[in-house]
């Protein structure tokens, strides 16, 4: 396989090299099978390969291939209401599941609302700061979500000071914004991102207040989703899982453009109708690509909606619980559309996805056999066998070829821990350090972490200090020369800031000055700010936000 990669490379046939594939049950070991695989696997993202792909239009083809699914779907659901079916079983106990899960709505549940750090359609992402989301005016929403946004946007009255410019507090009685502050557009902007050397991943540019309302589902569907098991948050079961697979018996599953067949009647099919009427209104049930025209969106949602991740988990979550025998099958292991089930249960389960249209991706699902995979990490016989990649260009001396290099060792360390052969990496090693020019005089011991030096091993280590120099140091450390990466600093909108660290408390009500009971945060996806500072100065803080967005935390 490194020879044919090698060729193909030279040749320039890129589209083929990015194309390589092998097959698991080829292989009799471990050792042997990784090899492979990680040429196989190392440049599928590379961004150096002139394939003569068209990336966007192959992701954007895509992206209408999955419209048409979706709608076939919308069909489907709509005409099983009618009519005795075979899947009017388990779809029942999947939405049973679901409502044990999310329980009765509640505008209380979802009102930990907030903003991830990607761009929105009025902000690209190089604007989109976390106080630029907040003050930055006009800002966009959709029509059905207008009434929600307004609701949270004039019941914070520090956000509310922020945008008006002048101090509002519960003495200053009723107020409006007037109409450049909101601006309603019809949904969402399609654009695409690198993926693979093949192809693109499409994603959707919400309205910014769209985006604002469906962080509060994603965080509570995430949360609820913990007292079953299922933790979005670390990718850990999953993993083991896969390690598990061929001694355990199970599967591991994964879909084709899973966030984009999520179809609309699905999710009033499975989901409580009070959650499913209110995420239908913070959505975007329009789409546009490029200059074209909108166009009404099959999907209920896409990548780019901050709580599509979390449905789409709990609604794999609900299928797999709603097909799975209790007395014989293991709990199924959900991770977005990463799946693990016992072998029995899985045919059942593909089943149902596929009636409810979703494609099992048959090159990335592993039913039986000696290899499995799932969340990133990819098992042969019970071993590590995950491959590195190779996605930026590594120029010479850029710390493209640092990361480059400390891929290739901390494999090769790994390979030699578990006693497997890693000298074939040898080479490729000493050809990144070769490249390395002056950053080799950055280094770090082998086993630490980071790419702001070298990972060497031992011996070599103490070329960072010189000839006859030490790296202990006195307080029984290791002294490293590393890059230092000094830090870009923008000018913030102060009052902005503040407002949103305010907003990182839980309030019972729709703000302090509703009778609500303000209580700081465990934490706040913002560093830095004053979010974790006692209450007694947070409600003082939130006392005196002043017009010119100055604050006294004092």
């Amino acid at each position: 396989m490194s020879l044919k990669a090698s060729l193909l490379y030279k040749a320039n046939e890129h589209k083929q090299l990015a194309g390589m594939k092998i097959n698991p049950r080829d292989y009799t070991d471990a050792s042997s099978f990784h090899k492979d695989y990680t040429v196989v696997s190392f440049v599928r993202k590379y961004k150096g390969l002139n394939t003569g792909v068209d990336t966007r239009g192959e992701a954007l083809r895509s992206f209408k291939d999955s419209e048409v699914t979706c709608a076939w779907t919308n069909w489907r659901m709509r005409l099983i209401r009618t009519s005795l079916n075979d899947w009017g079983g388990p779809l029942f106990e999947a939405s049973r599941k679901i409502l044990e899960v999310l329980g009765q709505f509640n505008f209380s549940k979802v009102n930990q609302c907030g903003w991830g750090p990607g761009a929105t359609d009025d902000l690209k992402r190089s604007h989109a700061f976390p106080d630029t989301k907040l003050f930055k005016l006009p800002i966009s929403v959709t029509q059905r979500a207008y009434p929600h946004f307004v609701r949270q946007l004039q019941g914070d009255l520090h956000w509310s000071s922020v945008i008006l410019g002048v101090k509002v507090d519960e003495l200053s009685g009723p107020f409006s914004f007037l109409p450049g502050v909101i601006q309603v557009t019809p949904g969402n902007v399609i654009d695409t991102v690198p993926k693979s050397a093949l192809t693109d991943r499409t994603i959707a540019k919400e309205p910014r207040g769209n985006g604002f309302l469906q962080k509060g589902v994603g965080r509570y569907i995430r949360k609820r989703l913990k007292s079953v098991g299922i933790d979005l948050d670390d990718q850990g079961r999953n993993q083991q899982g896969a390690s598990c697979a061929q001694a355990d018996g199970l599967a591991t599953l994964d879909l084709s453009a899973a966030s984009d067949s999520v179809s609309t009647e699905l999710v009033y099919q499975l989901l409580p109708i009070e959650w499913a009427m209110y995420m239908d209104d913070i959505r975007s049930q329009n789409y546009r690509i490029g200059k074209t025209g909108w166009q009404k969106s099959e999907k209920f949602s896409s990548m780019g909606n901050a709580f599509t991740f979390e449905l789409e988990s709990l609604i794999f979550w609900a299928l797999a619980e709603g097909t799975r025998d209790t007395r014989e099958d293991v709990e199924p292991m959900v991770y977005g559309d990463d799946i693990i089930v016992s072998k029995t249960h899985a045919p059942r389960l593909v089943n149902l996805l596929s009636f409810c249209g979703f494609t099992v991706n048959s090159e990335k699902s592993f039913f039986e056999g000696r290899f499995y995979e799932s969340c990133g990490k990819h098992y042969f016989d019970g071993y590590d066998v995950t491959p590195i990649y190779q996605k930026e260009i590594p120029y010479d001396g850029s710390l493209e070829i640092v990361r480059l290099g400390n891929r290739t060792i901390r494999l090769a360390s790994s390979l030699a821990l578990r006693g497997h052969p890693h000298g074939w990496l040898t080479s490729a090693w000493r050809a990144a350090w070769a490249s390395g020019g002056e950053t080799r005089r950055f280094q770090l011991p082998l086993g630490t972490e980071g790419d702001d030096g070298w990972a060497v091993s031992a011996d070599t280590f103490s070329l960072v200090l010189g000839r006859g120099k030490s790296p202990q140091d006195p307080n029984l450390g290791l002294r490293c020369r590393v890059v230092r990466r000094p830090l870009k600093r923008y000018p913030a909108h102060e009052g902005a800031l503040l407002a949103l660290a305010l907003r990182s408390g839980e309030c019972t009500s729709w703000g302090p000055a509703y009778g609500g009971e303000f209580r700081p945060s465990k934490g706040n996806e913002y560093p830095g700010d004053v979010a974790r500072e006692d209450a007694g100065r947070l409600e003082e803080a939130y006392r005196w936000v002043m017009p010119t967005g100055e604050f006294d935390l004092t």
